[in-house]
């Protein structure tokens, strides 16, 4: 891979990331698209972190807060929000994790089938769609608020866990799977975003160290893989900027045009 493609690709990572469009589906169109027969695994790892860094940029002030109850449970013992909130994220997690074992294969196949991703595109944006007006009249999103924290319930999180774990299969936008699964089940806005965010971490995190193993690292260069991870995190702030911004609105259902008509076009182009 040179550094034109992994612009290119880090470019698609990070912006797709977050927003509700699906950065893996993304990536096996463009993938295609530049003829890169075979998947990049360093690529890939160097792109998830810049993303996973992103998260941790626009939600540092959480991210701390949830850092330090960690070191200070074993001498309090306190059931705190930033506890709670650890806790469903691990409750959350679990669906993920084994979907994600005990489905691979079946979601790596979805990896070399154009004509899969195009009707999961549309998929996604059928599930966008169902979100309109749903997650109240939040005035603003505050990124470390835990005040809607008491409306997630442990099914809730669960259910949650579970959509994540769906959108391993390229076409299926993680963020925009959580996001709208949790508006589904009745969280506010704000409290949606905050904890499809927070998922993020440790599903980033699991996935990077599970590539680990497979990684050859002589598939690209050095200064490859560091564009990659820059470009990727840029981008990806860009774009977790953009979804805080639609989500605050309540407007996931815009992308669901866009959506639609590229599942459309990739499902003609995979006959």
């Amino acid at each position: 891979m040179d550094w034109l493609q992994a612009v290119i690709l880090g470019i698609v990572q990070g912006i797709t990331e977050f927003l509700p469009i699906s950065s893996s589906g993304h990536l096996v169109v463009l993938q295609r698209w530049l003829g890169i027969e075979q998947h990049n695994l360093a690529f890939d790892l160097a792109a998830h972190l810049g993303t996973l860094l992103s998260v941790l940029t626009v939600y540092h002030r959480l991210v701390r807060r949830l850092t330090l109850e960690v070191f200070r449970w074993p001498f309090q013992r306190k059931i705190t929000p930033e506890i709670q909130l650890i806790g469903l994220v691990f409750i959350a997690s679990l669906p993920t994790a084994l979907m994600g074992f005990f489905f691979k294969d079946f979601y790596t196949g979805l990896f070399s089938s154009l004509r899969a991703v195009g009707f999961l595109f549309i998929l996604t944006g059928g599930l966008l769609l169902l979100t309109r007006g749903r997650g109240g009249d939040d005035a603003r999103l505050e990124l470390d608020n835990l005040q809607g924290l008491s409306l997630i319930t442990w099914k809730k999180a669960l259910l949650i866990g579970v959509a994540q774990g769906v959108s391993i299969a390229p076409g299926i936008s993680r963020s925009g799977a959580t996001i709208a699964t949790a508006l589904l089940a009745g969280l506010p806005k704000n409290t949606a975003a905050m904890f499809s965010f927070m998922m993020a971490i440790p599903a980033i995190l699991g996935a990077s160290f599970l590539e680990l193993k497979d990684v050859d690292w002589s598939e690209s260069t050095v200064s490859a893989l560091v564009v990659g991870f820059l470009v990727s995190y840029i981008s990806a702030l860009i774009g977790l900027k953009l979804i805080l911004h639609v989500v605050r609105k309540g407007r996931l259902e815009l992308f669901t045009g866009y959506l639609w008509v590229l599942g459309i076009l990739v499902v003609v182009w995979s006959f």
